[in-house]
């Protein structure tokens, strides 16, 4: 949650009113926090990972006096709820952060004064199969879900801070758990007596697929040659996006002559201790396994019969797509939805379903579930009921709320609607923004895709994320194609994709789109073309009209082989006011980039601010 105080005064830091805030938020038992103010602004945020913590802590406050010393004279520091839903990437960082400091808190109670004998210590565990699944409410508690169960003998190892399972299957897969990814670490005893133990993450793992040796798979690389390894989507005969949308694996070890006190240790030592294992009581029941894509399925048609918007199946997506709540209990919760519909409307039922994708974290033995869900869906409903509807700022910046997803190896994972910068493109289209996709290709874990000269990415560079940008993708039941990208977001590996809508009375889909831009026929190079098109998707402050016949040519000033002018011209102070656009005369900068007509126009502004020059090159501005 994130806390908004006013009052406050205009020379105050941020981290003065962090020194004042410390004892408030260590009487509330909170250790994981982030403070912001701005120098010059009388307002200040405090930002919390935990929603129910937070609601104690503005109750708190609210009954005493506090900071006096950094608040302005005569008037007290008030503490409410921001109107605006926190950073995700912030509050994510908070909640790793807590995760973190409650896992060193049990190690150092529990001590390592229980270490194994070296003689005794291994390096390896064995086991006898994997399941891949969910945490999920069943009857008031959590029980491990399983979506995926593969048979086979393996290891589990440590190397480099990454906990490695092999596995021995044919060909041979790689797991990669980064010991920093580990949300809860459960050991039980299954129904048929052997030890098993369960691993929940905040990421996908790294899966890799080892290639058999022989004279036509090893790579020539440097004086020897190696083995290869390849950088998987998925494990054996697993559908795609079940490891991405399912982060717990359990595992069954080959320890029959062993006690669940040997277990454990045998894990903590194979973790550095930077992880606290918890102990389970045996299943009552043996959980049949399910196909998760089917219930993916059936929610979908639950959701089609509803008819619901897009920006509302957006948000339901979000929530089994990045591994927050199981597709079964989605279902469950579909009743209140429907009911918070009926009371509040779209817009209403839409924001609470953001801030609840916000407050959820990935499943693990310690959620709450689905009444959890329950409970947060009440308190924004409230807080969104008793507080004034927020009103659309004026920005300098001409943005827009858009959609976004992150398309990684083993998954696909939903954000937004943001507001980001608009461009040629979502300007002409401005009242379809929700038909409209920014996509990027990451790693796991939202990096670049690592190089390894040992590890061969063709299968996610040429497989995975070539057909998506040739095949498209299937979000909310709604069907993007790729559209385009510009100079700047190829950088970051971010690209636009865009599904059909009517327009003019006609179907417009991305390639006729493109072709509306312009006429890009006569460039043959392909990274010319590409180049052109984008130029419609860079990201622009603002936009203005300009009739054609307003516009005429100059002759550049000339003296020998010097060119003084460049093709600059003047600009007229009217047409630079409506440039100008929400930037305040101090704010104003001091040198514009345009693309007039496809062509680079750059306006430089003199001290007077009467005229500006814009340069033409090639195109006809007539």
């Amino acid at each position: 949650m994130e806390v908004f105080i006013t009052n406050l005064s205009s020379k105050t830091t941020t981290e003065q009113l962090q020194e004042q805030l410390v004892p408030l938020l260590k009487s509330s038992a909170i250790e994981t926090y982030n403070v912001h103010k701005t120098v010059g602004k009388t307002h200040g945020f405090l930002t919390i990972a935990d929603f129910a913590v937070a609601l104690r802590f503005l109750q708190n406050v609210q009954k005493a006096s506090c900071l006096s010393a950094v608040s302005i004279p005569g008037r007290q520091a008030m503490f409410q709820q921001s109107n605006k839903p926190p950073n995700t990437r912030l509050l994510q960082v908070l909640q790793k952060e807590q995760k973190d400091s409650r896992t060193r808190n049990a190690a150092q109670k529990i001590g390592r004064s229980k270490k194994i004998p070296a003689e005794k210590q291994k390096d390896e565990i064995p086991i006898s199969s994997i399941e891949c699944g969910r945490w999920e409410t069943a009857a008031g508690g959590k029980d491990f879900v399983p979506y995926y169960t593969l048979s086979t003998q393996g290891m589990v190892s440590q190397q480099s801070r990454v906990l490695k399972i092999m596995l021995d299957h044919s060909p041979k897969f790689e797991l990669g758990f980064d010991l920093h990814t580990i949300r809860s670490l459960a050991t039980s005893k299954s129904l048929t007596g052997n030890y098993t133990f369960t691993v929940a993450l905040n990421i996908a793992p790294s899966i890799y697929e080892h290639q058999t040796i022989s004279e036509d798979c090893v790579f020539d690389i440097g004086p020897s040659k190696r083995i290869p390894r390849f950088r998987e989507t998925k494990l054996p005969d697993c559908g795609q996006d079940t490891a991405g949308s399912c982060l717990a694996f359990r595992f069954t070890l080959r320890m029959p002559s062993t006690s669940s006190a040997h277990v454990k240790e045998q894990l903590q030592y194979l973790t550095s201790h930077r992880v606290h294992i918890v102990r389970q009581a045996a299943p009552a029941k043996c959980i049949d396994n399910r196909d998760f894509h089917t219930g993916v399925t059936l929610l979908n048609a639950v959701l089609t019969r509803l008819n619901w918007p897009f920006a509302l199946r957006f948000q339901v997506q979000k929530l089994w797509a990045n591994a927050l709540m199981a597709p079964r209990e989605i279902q469950e919760l579909l009743s209140d939805m429907i009911a918070l519909r009926a009371r509040a409307g779209d817009d209403v039922l839409g924001s609470v379903l953001r801030r609840l994708c916000l407050q959820l974290q990935v499943a693990d033995d310690h959620a709450n579930g689905i009444s959890h869900a329950r409970l947060i869906m009440r308190q924004q409903e409230t807080f969104l009921q008793h507080e004034p509807s927020i009103t659309s700022q004026r920005h300098a910046r001409d943005e827009m709320c858009i959609h976004s997803a992150l398309v990684t190896p083993a998954g696909i994972y939903l954000d937004g609607p943001d507001e980001i910068a608009a461009n040629r493109v979502l300007r002409q289209h401005r009242e379809r923004q929700d038909h409209f996709l920014r996509v990027s290709f990451r790693d796991e874990n939202e990096d670049r895709l690592p190089f390894d000269r040992d590890v061969s990415n063709e299968r996610i560079l040429q497989g995975r994320f070539s057909s998506i940008l040739r095949q498209g993708l299937e979000i909310a039941d709604e069907h993007f194609d790729f559209l385009g990208f510009s100079h700047s977001s190829l950088r970051s590996q971010t690209c636009w994709f865009m599904r059909p809508f009517l327009y003019d009375g006609r179907l417009l889909n991305a390639r006729s789109l493109v072709s509306s831009l312009g006429d890009f026929s006569s460039i043959r190079c392909p990274a010319k073309c590409a180049a052109r098109i984008g130029q419609a998707f860079s990201e622009t402050t603002s936009a203005i009209k300009i009739d054609p016949s307003l516009v005429h040519k100059q002759v550049d000033i000339r003296a020998g082989d010097h060119v003084f002018t460049d093709g600059c011209g003047t600009l007229s102070k009217d047409m630079w006011k409506l440039l100008r656009g929400q930037h305040s005369r101090k704010d104003q900068p001091t040198l514009y980039q345009i693309r007039y007509k496809g062509d680079l126009v750059r306006h430089a502004i003199p001290n007077v601010l009467l005229t500006m020059h814009y340069r033409c090159q090639r195109n006809d501005l007539a």
